[in-house]
């Protein structure tokens, strides 16, 4: 099939020249965009002919890397240069995870192939003549292409281990061709304003928002994979203050009694009542200020496409928007794009500031800390109603950056306002909750931490209730009261009062677990090719801890 002629130049000419009248060049633009159009969806609909990755139109085949059918090569051997460097960086940086091999790191979790491997310090390891050095991947499996292995021995000797992942790898090998192929992406078209009075946006699950926001149909699961790699983070901020949200105080809704109440003022502000304004003098009203965003420890998220971000003022076109990224990493990469400005009486932050994005949005990004900001009393007073904190894989417990995070968890907590966290997988989020429970939770009389950041009773604890002497230090005394009150307590008080202490300063909104809006696409950690995981995969809500004054 050959690609439909496009008009000539006498054809359009014809259309400019119908008339001389006030109007008529208004009325003759509009033929020849519709045939442009026309014309350039022929174009996408022709299998003869491709798109480059200038968005350039080409019927030459030697244009377009790959087609579908063909997505599917080892990364050493790939098409793209960009996978081909890839490859390189990890045969160079990621290490074989036979368990023959030296430990060359602390495991991150207990399913990291680390967890396996004897540590270089190890009586066993200086014992052992079996115990291999560190080796770094170079043979890639034959079925997910992917550097897996120092050898095909160790491959063939782990390989019911690497199932559990490989089809996995595989989907991931494709994505990533798929990406650099030089196809058209239809997906990528993001839709714009849609009439508040005519539609409602549905947030169930992926496949009923790109519905209700008019997306153009995906019919191949790899599309909907790429194009939730990208919305998948102003939609997970949308699905929680969104009054649709999907999470609910119900059963299995996992939103908290104190979550309804955090959420709900916000949503009386993104949803307000109609007041009759319009553009003449007379329907001239007060508009509230905007809602800000602070999105804490910035990174990727920070450099994604405005039009991304541009779609939370569409699902809520009646609120405006101030996006404030913050994080030290807020601009990495992107120097040449947005220079940091000097630092004036105005701006003695370096803020870069974005303000003509349709009026409805406005972002702001600085390269320092949040608590520096806060102490300095840059944002002024937090309101419940109009501000709100999202952490897009903060990282709170990672070994790296806890220390970074010590410092900003007490301002977060004193301004009372929301803080909604993701991760990347299940362990991740439960590192970062139970370490925002360590922080926040009082060590009471006799009670102690677990494994899993529970607490629990102590030595302590039972040798009191067993009947300490009243003689003693104040503290002593006060301890062996409490035990002998907990000693009374039933079953279901003593749980009551186990869930207050481990909350201490902080109360949960929303329950950990799996993102509804999440990246249904898999990303690969070439640092370690074993490690699979996905934007956004869970989510979860803390705040600081409200008190009531209550009249007897």
């Amino acid at each position: 099939m050959s690609c439909t002629k496009p008009p000539s130049v006498d054809n359009r000419m014809r259309y400019v020249s119908i008339d001389d009248q006030p109007g008529a060049n208004e009325i003759a633009s509009f033929p020849i965009q519709q045939e442009q159009a026309h014309v350039q969806q022929q174009q996408q609909d022709d299998p003869s002919h491709y798109v480059t990755s200038l968005g350039q139109s080409s019927s030459d085949k030697s244009r377009a890397l790959l087609r579908e059918g063909n997505l599917f090569h080892p990364y050493s051997n790939s098409p793209s240069p960009e996978l081909r460097r890839r490859y390189a960086f990890m045969r160079s940086h990621a290490h074989c995870p036979h368990p023959d091999h030296l430990a060359t790191r602390t495991a991150y979790s207990p399913y990291d192939p680390e967890t396996r491997k004897p540590l270089p310090d190890s009586e066993a390891t200086s014992e052992d003549p079996d115990v291999l050095p560190p080796a770094h991947v170079s043979f890639e499996c034959p079925d997910c292409g992917t550097p897996i292995a120092c050898c095909e021995d160790h491959w063939a000797t782990d390989f019911e281990n690497h199932l559990d992942f490989c089809e996995t790898l595989k989907q991931i090998n494709e994505d990533d061709h798929d990406l650099h192929s030089g196809r058209f992406f239809p997906e990528f078209e993001y839709p714009g304003h849609q009439r508040a009075d005519e539609f409602m946006v549905n947030m169930s699950n992926w496949d009923a928002f790109l519905y209700t926001r008019d997306f153009r149909a995906l019919d191949e699961p790899r599309r909907l994979r790429q194009v939730t790699r990208l919305l998948t983070y102003p939609i997970t901020i949308a699905s929680v203050i969104s009054q649709l949200s999907p999470y609910n105080i119900k059963k299995d809704g996992r939103l908290t009694p104190e979550g309804l109440r955090s959420f709900s003022a916000l949503r009386y502000t993104l949803h307000p009542p109609r007041t009759g304004a319009d553009a003449s003098i007379r329907g001239i009203r007060a508009s509230p200020p905007p809602i800000r965003i602070f999105v804490l420890g910035a990174r990727g998220e920070s450099s994604l496409p405005r039009e991304i971000w541009l779609q939370l003022t569409y699902c809520f076109p009646r609120s405006k928007f101030h996006l404030i990224f913050i994080g030290p990493e807020s601009m990495a990469g992107r120097d040449r794009e947005f220079p940091l400005p000097e630092a004036t009486p105005h701006n003695p932050h370096r803020a870069v500031v974005e303000d003509r994005l349709g009026g409805a949005m406005k972002i702001s990004t600085y390269v320092a800390y949040f608590h520096d900001l806060y102490r300095q009393n840059e944002f002024g007073v937090f309101d419940p109603y109009f501000d709100f904190f999202v952490g897009f894989h903060p990282g709170f417990g990672h070994p790296s950056s806890e220390e970074e995070w010590s410092g900003t968890l007490p301002c977060l907590l004193e301004t009372k306002c929301p803080v909604i966290c993701t991760g990347y997988t299940l362990w991740d989020m439960e590192r970062d909750r139970r370490w925002v429970v360590e922080r926040t939770a009082p060590k009471g009389p006799g009670w102690s931490e677990d494994e899993t950041g529970r607490a629990g009773e102590g030595e302590g604890h039972a040798a009191a209730a067993d009947g300490a002497s009243t003689k003693g230090t104040a503290s002593e005394v006060a301890d062996a009261k409490v035990a002998k009150k907990e000693k009374d307590m039933s079953p279901d008080e003593l749980e009551a009062l186990r869930v207050k202490r481990e909350e201490g300063e902080m109360d949960i909104l929303l329950e950990p677990g799996e993102n509804i809006f999440r990246s249904m696409r898999w990303d690969l950690n070439e640092l370690d090719p074993c490690d699979v995981s996905c934007g956004n995969w869970g989510i979860w809500a803390f705040r600081g801890k409200r008190y009531e004054a209550t009249h007897q």
